[in-house]
Order: C-alpha cells, then sequence, then structure tokens
C-alpha cells in the first residue's frame, strides 16, 4: 500500500502543520506480473474514518522493457495516473 499525506506548514514551521488530505492506494491483487489494478481512497484532512473520493486505476504498467533492460515503474507516475483517475465523490466536493 502506498500512502501519501498532503501537510500544509504555515511559514515553514512544522510544529504548526495542519494534514489537508491522505491517499491511500492499495494493489488488489488481480492484476499481472507486468499490469496491477489498484484502488484508491482520498481522504480530506486526517479523517481516516471518512472516504472523500474512491477510485480505481485498472491495467497500471509495472515495468517498462528498454532496450531489454527492465526499468520499474516510477512512484510519481504512479500517482499522478491515480490522482487522474475521475473519482466517484462521496460527501462534500
Amino acid at each position: 500500500m502506498l500512502v501519501v499525506t498532503v501537510e500544509l506548514w504555515p511559514f515553514g514551521d512544522a510544529s504548526r502543520k495542519k494534514v489537508l488530505g491522505i491517499a491511500k492506494i492499495a494493489n488488489d491483487g488481480t492484476g499481472s506480473p507486468a499490469l496491477g489494478n489498484y484502488t484508491a481512497e482520498i481522504h480530506k484532512g486526517d479523517q481516516l474514518s471518512r472516504v472523500w473520493k474512491r477510485g480505481r486505476v485498472e491495467q497500471f504498467r509495472r515495468q517498462v522493457l528498454t532496450a531489454g533492460i527492465s526499468c520499474t515503474w516510477s512512484y510519481r507516475t504512479f500517482l499522478r495516473t491515480v490522482l487522474a483517475v475521475p473519482h466517484a465523490t462521496y460527501g462534500e466536493p
């Protein structure tokens, strides 16, 4: 599972940080070694008990073959793909 927390630090002061949101992304185990299927939940603030948005990414390529060399995917590409998926909305937008 990949967990991404977005925080606001007023004036760079970590002691005053506020959690703006948390994204939880999990492999659902239905993909193949090359292509993965994932579920995502986005929570507003630090309210993990309440899902704000939910989505799914299917057939995400885990590895890229370049000239016969296997390279692992970038977590940045993966996160960008998950966040670009239209999510079903729960609660307020």
